[in-house]
């Protein structure tokens, strides 16, 4: 539901900048017009928030979702960094000056499945319960066709 909240913030920054320049170049206030304006900025906003969001607050309201069973085609394991985590590391100042120069980068783990030509992000769990080629649960909510969870596929009897 960001997008809902950014764009609705946008509409409201521009209203409150909108009403900082009319109270600076206007001498005589129009407070009524004003006031009105602000009405419809608001309104539109609020408007513009639940436009934006109608499918997953369906789906929030509903409470309801689809499970589609999925042949893993392909899975990787793959290492990338904590963005953040480390300076600079030059590895010749890094052997001299550990302290300043040496801290690397953290690495971190990175799992995921390839099913119909994507690559879903799983977790480390599920990664290494399921094999290429078997089949796992994606949960998909009803309305708005977004993406809940990958799960291990239970033998029903």
């Amino acid at each position: 539901m960001r997008m809902g909240y950014i764009f609705s913030l946008f509409i409201l920054a521009f209203g409150g900048l909108f009403n900082l320049v009319y109270i600076v170049v206007n001498s005589d206030n129009n407070w009524l017009l004003l006031g009105l304006i602000d009405g419809l900025i608001v309104g539109f906003s609020i408007g513009l928030f639940f436009l934006v969001n109608r499918k997953l607050i369906k789906d929030l309201k509903e409470g309801t979702k689809i499970i589609r069973l999925e042949k893993v085609l392909s899975k990787e394991r793959q290492t990338s960094y904590e963005a953040g985590s480390g300076k600079l590391h030059i590895p010749i100042l890094g052997d001299l000056f550990p302290k300043l120069w040496g801290q690397e980068m953290k690495p971190k783990e990175q799992f995921s499945f390839i099913i119909n030509g994507f690559r879903y992000e799983v977790s480390d769990d599920v990664f290494h319960q399921v094999n290429e080629n078997e089949n796992v649960e994606m949960h998909y909510s009803l309305h708005s066709g977004t993406l809940l969870s990958i799960d291990v596929r239970q033998q029903r009897i």
